[in-house]
């Protein structure tokens, strides 16, 4: 989610207005104006450009985040194991990581583990800088937190 304030008290009154005009609540009004905003200047870049940034999106994999009986839970599916700083650094030590990878399991493992076990996922570059690390293949380090679909229950964030 995106908060966007407006600072210009003219932009604020057209905003308004244009809102009434279409009998919409300013905010679902000026979220539909700022999509469109978003999507034509996307249609402005080159085609090359425009397929990188829907990469990109793509690899951003969606998120869950909640708590269990007090507990900060973050839970995302990824194609393979794949850690997201912004996901993942945020996490008191008794978060908690649920990664889904299908046709493989469910990966489950507190913030504390994380950082003991995956020290260097976290100390690499692609992690401090590109906000994730994947792996090619799993490694035997993840099997312990590695729980196979179906095989048990995994209580759901």
């Amino acid at each position: 989610m995106i908060s966007v304030t407006i600072r210009s008290g003219a932009l604020t009154d057209k905003l308004e207005i244009l809102a009434r005009m279409q009998r919409q609540p300013v905010q679902t009004f000026g979220e539909a104006l700022l999509s469109d905003a978003i999507n034509a200047a996307l249609e402005k870049l080159p085609i090359e450009v425009r397929n990188a940034i829907e990469t990109l999106i793509e690899a951003t994999p969606d998120y869950n985040t909640t708590t269990l009986n007090g507990t900060p839970v973050v839970a995302y599916a990824a194609p393979r194991l794949r850690f997201v700083r912004d996901l993942i650094n945020p996490l008191p030590p008794h978060g908690v990581i649920r990664i889904t990878v299908p046709g493989d399991g469910v990966y489950v493992m507190t913030k504390a583990e994380f950082d003991r076990d995956f020290a260097n996922v976290a100390n690499s570059r692609a992690y401090t800088q590109s906000g994730y690390y994947h792996y090619p293949s799993v490694p035997r380090k993840a099997e312990p937190y590695r729980e196979v679909e179906n095989d048990r229950e995994v209580e759901s964030a």
